[in-house]
C-alpha cells in the first residue's frame, strides 16, 4: 500500500528572501520602472452606493455605544489637516515631490503615508448581520448577508457556548497601499493591521465583558463569511477577528423580508496593478500557519556585561483620554533638540511591554508568539541621566543594558544616517525606539507567520506613539531605514535578531499649517 504523500511547506527559501528583502532593501522592493499614477489612486474611504446605515455617535444607545467608543478611537476620521501646498508625497523609488490635496483626513492611529488600508467589518451584539464601519461618516452599512456570527464561530472553532459580544473583522484592501508602494505594501500593511489591532484591543479591553482575540485562522473560509471572497489578485483578505463587549444573546438568523439589499461597492481606479510575488504571498497567507517544535528562533544575545542603567518609575499616562488618542501626530514633525526626563522614556517603553504583553496574553496562536519574542531597543539621544548611545531595554528590571562597552554621543547622526528619506531630522531627537524580532518565520510552516510577526510590531508601534502623545511629545514611525546599519548598530547581526521598526521620540516645533479635530455626527 502506498504511503501517502505529505505536502511540502507552503513556506520555501523563496518567499522567506522576499520577506527579508522588504526590510532590508526597501527601496528595491519594486522593478526599475516603476512608477505611481496618482492621477488614478483609489479613495482614501471604501465607498458603498445604497445599502441601510446605522450612525454612531456618543448618544448611541445600548450596544452601539460601545462600538461607537472603539471605532472612533481608532478607526474614525478625526481630524483634518490643511497643507497649502498639498504635502509632499513620495515612494522610496521616486522621491520627486507630488501636490497631493490640500485638505488631508486623518485618524487616530499612525499609518504608512496615511494610507490607511486597514478595514473594519462588524457583527453587531445581538445581531446576525454583516456591517462594513465607514469612517467618513462614522456608520455601519448593513452588506445585507446574514447568518455571519454563526459561520464566523464554526470557521474560527469557538465553543457553542463562548460569549463573543460584538465581532469585529479586521481585513486590508491592498490596492490603498500597493498603488502607491508597490511591494513593500506587504510589509507596510502587515504593520498597519497591527497598529490598528493594538489599538481597538486596548479600547476593547476598557469595555465592559471579556476581550477575545483570533489571528492565524483560515482567511479565505473568513472572508467567505463576510461575503468577501477574495478575487485572483487578492485585493481584500481578513486579518483578526476581534469579540468583545457583554455576551450577547441568541442570535437568530434574520428573516429574508427583514434583510435589505446590499449596497454596491465603488472602486476610483481604472487599473490595478499586480505582483506576482506580492500576490503569491498573499495567497499562501490564507492557509494557518502550523506551529513550530521547537519555538521558533531564541533571545538575541546578551549584551556585554556591564552595569544596567537603571530608569525612574513610569508614569501612568492617561491613554483613553480622547484628547490624547486625537494628538498621535507624525506628519510634518520638526524635531527641536530638547532634552526630556527620563521617566518619560520610562513611561513609552513601560507602555510598549505592556501592549506587547497584552498581545500575548489575548490572542492566540502564531501572533501571541510573536508578541512574546518582540524586543525593544533604545538609540537615546537626550535623556536627562542616561549616557547617549545604544541599549536594550530590560522590562522585568526597568532599566536599559548598554549594547556596546562605551558610550556613543554620535547615536543620533547614525540613526539620521540610516533614514533613507530625508523627510524629517530625527537626529533631533530625544530618543528612538527600535524594535526586533527573531527573522526567520519558516518554522512555523506557513508565510502567515510573517504577517503575524509584523502584526505585534505594528501593535509595539501603536504603544509607543500613543504614550509619546501622552507624555505631549511626538513619536514618528518609520519602516524605510538601512536596517543593517542599524543591526550591527545594536549587534545583532548572526543572532537571529533584526530591527523591524523604529519610532523617533521627542519634543517638535509648532506646526505652521493649522489641524482641527472633528465630531461625527
Amino acid at each position: 500500500m502506498a504511503q501517502p504523500t505529505v505536502p511540502e511547506p507552503i513556506a520555501d527559501d523563496e518567499l522567506y528572501a522576499y520577506t527579508e528583502g522588504l526590510r532590508r532593501d526597501p527601496r528595491g522592493a519594486n522593478p526599475p520602472d516603476w512608477r505611481v499614477d496618482w492621477a488614478d489612486g483609489p479613495w482614501p474611504v471604501t465607498v458603498y452606493s445604497g445599502g441601510r446605515r446605522t450612525s454612531l455617535s456618543a448618544t448611541s444607545a445600548g450596544p452601539l455605544s460601545a462600538l461607537h467608543r472603539v471605532l472612533s478611537g481608532s478607526l474614525a476620521i478625526s481630524r483634518v489637516r490643511n497643507d497649502p501646498a498639498g504635502g509632499v508625497q513620495a515612494t522610496p523609488e521616486t522621491p520627486v515631490p507630488h501636490h497631493g490635496p490640500r485638505v488631508q483626513m486623518r485618524r487616530p492611529v499612525p499609518s504608512g503615508g496615511g494610507m490607511y488600508p486597514t478595514e473594519a467589518y462588524v457583527v453587531p451584539a445581538e445581531e446576525d448581520l454583516v456591517h462594513h464601519y465607514c469612517p467618513y461618516r462614522h456608520e455601519l452599512v448593513c452588506l445585507g448577508r446574514t447568518g455571519a456570527a454563526a459561520l464566523l464561530r464554526r470557521t474560527l472553532g469557538l465553543a457553542e457556548g463562548e460569549p463573543t459580544g460584538h465581532l469585529v473583522v479586521l481585513t486590508t484592501r491592498f490596492w490603498k497601499s500597493f498603488y502607491k508602494y508597490g511591494d513593500f505594501t506587504a510589509r507596510l500593511a502587515a504593520v498597519d493591521a497591527g497598529v490598528v489591532l493594538g489599538r481597538i484591543l486596548r479600547l476593547a479591553e476598557a469595555e465592559p465583558g471579556p476581550a477575545r482575540l483570533r489571528t492565524g485562522f483560515p482567511g479565505a473560509a473568513v472572508a467567505e463569511c463576510l461575503g468577501i471572497t477574495a478575487t485572483e489578485d487578492v485585493r481584500e483578505v481578513p486579518w483578526a477577528v476581534l469579540g468583545f463587549g457583554p455576551p450577547a444573546g441568541h442570535r437568530g438568523a434574520a428573516h429574508p423580508a427583514s434583510v435589505p439589499a446590499p449596497p454596491r461597492a465603488l472602486e476610483r481606479s481604472r487599473r490595478i496593478k499586480r505582483s506576482a510575488a506580492f500576490d503569491r504571498l498573499q495567497r499562501a497567507c490564507q492557509e494557518p500557519a502550523v506551529p513550530p517544535a521547537p519555538a521558533v528562533g531564541g533571545e538575541p544575545p546578551a549584551p556585554p556585561p556591564l552595569e544596567p542603567v537603571p530608569l525612574a518609575a513610569p508614569r501612568r499616562p492617561a491613554l483613553l483620554d480622547p484628547a490624547v488618542l486625537a494628538r498621535r501626530a507624525s506628519r510634518g514633525a520638526r524635531f527641536t533638540g530638547a532634552e526630556v526626563e527620563c521617566a518619560a522614556l520610562s513611561t513609552v517603553l513601560h507602555t510598549a511591554t505592556d501592549a506587547l504583553s497584552g498581545l500575548a496574553r489575548t490572542g492566540s496562536g502564531p501572533a501571541a508568539h510573536w508578541a512574546a519574542h518582540t524586543r525593544l531597543h533604545c538609540a537615546v539621544h537626550r535623556v536627562s541621566g542616561v549616557a547617549p548611545g545604544w541599549y536594550r531595554y530590560q522590562p522585568e528590571e526597568r532599566s536599559l543594558l548598554r549594547t556596546g562597552a562605551d558610550a556613543d554621543p554620535r547615536c543620533a547622526v547614525t540613526v539620521r544616517k540610516a533614514l533613507l528619506a530625508a523627510s524629517f531630522n530625527p537626529e533631533l531627537a530625544a530618543f528612538t525606539v527600535h524594535i526586533s524580532t527573531p527573522l526567520d518565520w519558516r518554522a512555523w510552516r506557513g508565510p502567515v507567520a510573517y504577517r503575524e510577526q509584523q502584526l505585534a510590531v505594528g501593535a509595539a508601534m501603536e504603544a509607543i506613539t500613543l504614550a509619546a502623545a501622552a507624555e505631549r511629545l511626538c513619536g514618528h514611525p518609520v519602516l524605510g531605514f538601512d536596517a543593517d546599519l542599524i543591526d550591527r548598530a545594536y549587534r545583532l547581526v548572526d543572532s537571529g535578531h533584526g530591527v523591524q521598526g523604529q519610532i523617533c521620540v521627542g519634543a517638535v516645533r509648532a506646526d505652521p499649517q493649522w489641524e482641527m479635530g472633528i465630531s461625527q455626527r
